[in-house]
């Protein structure tokens, strides 16, 4: 019988790959979306957690990055 991981656990998984695989996910792993300093860290944040495209810009342009 063949174990397979769960959902939830192939997620943990990938973001722990995304993590190791670039200095920038490894910065943003452990930051909260109030500590990010512009657009560009929004949008990797954004992908790291899975959030939908949109969330980006909507929290840029709610900051002010984007005018």
């Amino acid at each position: 019988m063949e174990v397979t991981p769960s959902a939830a656990a192939q997620k943990r998984i990938k973001i722990a790959r995304m993590i190791r695989s670039s200095e920038l996910y490894k910065w943003l792993a452990d930051k909260r979306p109030e500590q990010l300093e512009n657009y560009l860290q929004l949008q990797y944040y954004a992908k790291l957690h899975g959030y939908k495209p949109g969330w980006a810009w909507y929290q840029a342009k709610k900051r002010g990055f984007i005018r």
